[in-house]
This record gives structure tokens, sequence and C-alpha cells, in this order.
């Protein structure tokens, strides 16, 4: 079973559970705040959320899981297969990213 490393309060996380979700895959939510301690350094080389938990081992960074999940998992595709198409969502999210969210998260204490 897909385990996903991290807190409800990171949108990355989210990112990654709402593709979970999407995918109507089974998955365990593990808490995880990462760090720098080695037990933490083990799961995630950076220190940082979130980390899918995979057979094989630990995939961390949001931009390389999504497409792992999509690639290797069944359900509905997460972006459309016409290269315009995908590019125009890329780049919405991309956008909500640099422009909406990180602005957005400084107005929290």
């Amino acid at each position: 079973m897909l385990k996903l490393y991290g807190f409800a309060v990171s949108n990355y996380y989210n990112m990654v559970k709402l593709a979970l979700l999407e995918k109507d895959l089974p998955f365990e939510e593990v808490p995880f705040y990462a760090g720098q301690t080695p037990e933490a350094l083990a799961i995630s080389p950076r220190g940082k959320v979130p980390v899918l938990g995979v057979p094989q081992g630990f995939i961390n960074e949001t931009a390389v899981i999504l497409p792992y999940i999509d690639d290797t998992q069944p359900g509905p595709k997460l972006l459309p297969a016409d290269p315009f198409q995908r590019a125009r969502v890329l780049a919405l999210a991309k956008e909500i990213e640099l422009y909406i969210e990180l602005p957005a998260r400084a107005s929290f204490a």
C-alpha cells in the first residue's frame, strides 16, 4: 500500500493527497514533520514533505511524485493526453503555486 508522509497544512502534501483520491487509490497517511534528524533524513533526503512511500522505497518532491502516481497507478489520468491541453493545465497549476499559494501563505501566522 502507498504511504503518504507529511501533514495537511502543507499544500504540496495536499496536492499529492488529492491526486491519490482522484485516482481512488488506497493509501495510508503517515504524520511526518520531517526535519534534519537522521530518522527524518532516512525518509526525506532534504528533510521536506511530502514523501510517498512505495514498495521500492521513498519518493520525494511533489513534481516527481505526481507523474509517478499517474504512470504507475490505475485510475483516471491526472493530465490531459493532448500536449496543448496538458500544458495549459500545468501552466495554471504553476501560476496558482507561484502567484497565489506562496503569497497567501505569508498571510497565515
